[in-house]
């Protein structure tokens, strides 16, 4: 809970907060509905992550929008924030992300250089149709900005592997409906190239034993992914 609390503390100063909740299992709902009755909380059932952040855009009455997953926080001057709108050209703005894997800040292990846009006009903006690391079309200006975004990116290990479990599995039916195949090959070479792209190439050695765990669950990932994509194609 200690991280949709912090998520929804950061947004306090907003006109209107909605919470999405896919029917969680852990008690989430009912957290929001007791220590945040000025949100509003939702439950709806789940069927990708572009398609539910669509129909969550489309509940907000105002016209700009700060867009946060459970696991991000900001620590904004809002006022300034909301200066920074006034009269602007741009459509959508973009920040810089800060990871945190366990316990530690993350610098490296292809984490460096995380910029995402959480700040959109409802007007000119949607998610694509990718079902895993959807991302934001905008139809107009994105400006980049230097104020950060928090994300922790893990509770804990067995979260990790549950989170694992889910993105593998949504990722190998979009890769099906896309035409992509899983052969022998990509079983082998596509996560070993994962590890050594992270761990090597993106300098996750410099992380420390965090870095070295981050990166071998990054290739676990794609290792489950292609066999899941695998055995749907035999199926």
């Amino acid at each position: 809970m200690d991280f949709i609390g912090r998520a929804l503390q950061s947004l306090s100063e907003c006109d209107e907060i909605w919470v999405i909740d896919s029917f969680s299992t852990d008690g989430t709902f009912d957290y929001v509905k007791k220590h945040f009755p000025k949100a509003n909380a939702v439950q709806r059932a789940f069927q990708n992550y572009a398609e539910q952040k669509n129909w969550a855009i489309d509940q907000c009455s105002h016209d700009w929008i700060c867009l946060l997953d459970a696991d991000e926080w900001v620590a904004w001057d809002w006022p300034q924030v909301k200066n920074m709108l006034k009269g602007s050209k741009a459509v959508a703005y973009s920040f810089p992300r800060i990871n945190y894997y366990m316990g530690k800040k993350m610098r490296f292990s292809g984490l460096q250089n995380d910029r995402v846009v959480r700040l959109i006009h409802k007007q000119f903006n949607r998610f694509n149709d990718r079902w895993v690391h959807e991302s934001i079309i905008s139809s107009g200006k994105v400006i980049a900005t230097g104020l950060p975004i928090h994300h922790n990116t893990f509770k804990s290990v067995s979260h990790q592997i549950l989170k694992i479990n889910s993105y593998s599995g949504l990722k190998a039916k979009e890769k099906l409906r896309n035409n992509k195949t899983g052969g022998f090959a990509s079983l082998l070479f596509k996560p070993l190239w994962m590890f050594v792209r992270l761990y090597g190439f993106r300098m996750g050695f410099l992380d420390g034993k965090q870095g070295l765990i981050y990166c071998y669950f990054s290739a676990l990932s794609v290792f489950f992914r292609q066999v899941k994509l695998w055995r749907r194609e035999e199926n």
